[in-house]
């Protein structure tokens, strides 16, 4: 058996522009920090993520040096945007919440991962956020 853990390219969208970047899958450690923040969905085995976004925002310093590189498409005052710009900045809080999703969802090995690896088209993450409050 042969599992790929590589960088895959990472393509989304935010406030109506494409912002690309690479992903490592989770490491051990860094997976055991988003692990109870993870449950894996119904019939359609997608994973889910329930917390409030700037919760998870907190997780960045921890999570986005060895898995998060080449974000593109995005500045600050006309720079590019740092991991600790992400882990401060609420304006980029929805962001950070969609590359954590896809974080969780290259991490986890399923049958059909093994060998040339790629999402399966038609995943999804569906993240629901709980109350500010």
């Amino acid at each position: 058996m042969d599992i790929l853990i590589d960088w895959v390219p990472y393509e989304t969208e935010f406030m109506d522009d494409k912002i690309t970047c690479e992903l490592r899958p989770l490491k051990s450690a860094a997976f055991m920090k988003l692990a109870p923040y993870m449950r894996l969905g119904g019939e359609e085995d997608t994973v889910k993520i329930t917390v409030s976004m700037f919760e998870m925002q907190q997780l960045v310093p921890s999570l986005f040096p060895e898995h998060v590189r080449e974000l593109k498409g995005i500045t600050i005052n006309g720079q590019e945007v740092t991991i600790e710009q992400l882990a401060e900045e609420s304006a980029l809080v929805e962001l950070v919440f969609d590359i954590i999703g896809q974080l969780a969802m290259i991490s986890r090995i399923a049958r059909g991962d093994v060998k040339n690896s790629k999402r399966q088209s038609g995943e999804e993450i569906e993240a629901e956020s709980l109350p500010l409050s």
